[in-house]
Order: C-alpha cells, then structure tokens, then sequence
C-alpha cells in the first residue's frame, strides 16, 4: 500500500534536507507509528518525486545515501548494478 499523503509530505520534506542522518529518523518515526509502512514504498515515493536520497537495502541493514554517484558507488560496493 502506498504511502498516505501526510507519510508522503514527510518523507519529500525530509529529503529536501538531503541529511542522511535526518531522513532515516523520519523514516524510523513513520514506521514506529505505523508498522505497515515499507521501505519499498519509502523509495518509490523518493523516485517518484526525483528526491536526492536512496535507499540501498543489504539483509538487514538499510543506507540512505545522498546524490546519484553516492548511489551507484554504493552499489559497486556491494557489487550490485543500478
């Protein structure tokens, strides 16, 4: 299920901080009220907007990196492709 409008204004808001740090509070925030929110749905909403952060899941663990050559260093990394 996507994002609700007030999820979403949220997530775009924190974003346009382009701190890392601050939007994965907000993201923790979303989803220690509301369970259901998924960090697929968090990226969509991202992409969708032509947000500056990324959501780079591995197992467990969830980054968020800033700017698309954070991006796709990142990836490479982890040896994934973009």
């Amino acid at each position: 299920m996507p994002l609700d409008p007030r999820q979403r204004h949220a997530v775009l808001k924190a974003d346009r901080t382009k701190d890392a740090s601050w939007i994965r509070a907000v993201i923790e925030q979303l989803r220690s009220v509301d369970p259901t929110v998924m960090l697929l749905e968090v990226e969509q909403a991202l992409r969708a907007a032509a947000g500056s952060a990324f959501l780079i899941a591995n197992g467990a663990e969830c980054r968020i990196v800033i700017g698309m050559p954070a991006w796709v260093g990142e990836l490479d990394r982890l040896g994934r492709s973009p």
